[in-house]
């Protein structure tokens, strides 16, 4: 298995990082899957899951949050944004939503404490950049590098990054491993 070696050439192509994990002040970013009607979000929109996650988190800590909605969902005119960044619920709550300003993930990852997300691929640069990552879906790629549950929030589990380093490198492929068989002998016992 040469996990390490895919790892090592993945970074050097991509120019990634990885940063130790470290506690900080910074607010908690929640990262909303695509679809107003639910589509990522297990059937549930994003406003309802982003709502229910901070009613939850709200028991476990008093940190504020970030609540980052999809870009995909720039043309949900159903006032479910709207809805949601009203009345005392959104004190404490920044937006971050396409049609208004829309930061940089990186940044915005690097100014929080922790990531949580149901299933959304921004768990990736969460655990490059070395933030606790917490995820609600046991469906998502990402559910065994989870940092714990939500009420372990401000006493998340450290998590061996190497079992995500290989799982990832193996979810990569490019021409030449096509080309001399390597993604097929990977995959062949799974089908």
């Amino acid at each position: 298995d040469n996990w390490q070696d895919r790892w090592e050439s993945i970074k050097i192509n991509k120019k990634i990082t990885v940063k130790d994990y470290e506690n900080t002040d910074g607010p908690i970013l929640l990262v909303c899957n695509r679809g107003k009607e639910g589509y990522g979000g297990g059937g549930k929109p994003a406003h309802i899951w982003a709502r229910e996650t901070i009613e939850e988190l709200r028991k476990h800590t008093k940190r504020n949050f970030i609540v980052r909605f999809h870009k995909a969902n720039v043309n949900d005119k159903t006032g479910s944004v709207k809805e949601f960044c009203s009345g005392p619920f959104a004190e404490g709550i920044e937006i971050q939503n396409p049609d208004k300003s829309y930061p940089d993930l990186l940044k915005t990852i690097k100014r929080s404490y922790a990531v949580v997300t149901f299933a959304s691929s921004a768990a990736a640069p969460a655990i490059i950049e070395g933030r606790h990552l917490f995820v609600t879906s046991p469906t998502c790629f990402f559910y065994e590098d989870r940092s714990g549950e939500l009420s372990d929030i401000e006493n998340p589990k450290q998590i061996n990054r190497d079992n995500f380093f290989k799982r990832y490198s193996h979810s990569h492929w490019n021409l030449l491993d096509l080309r001399g068989g390597d993604f097929w002998r990977h995959v062949k016992d799974e089908i």
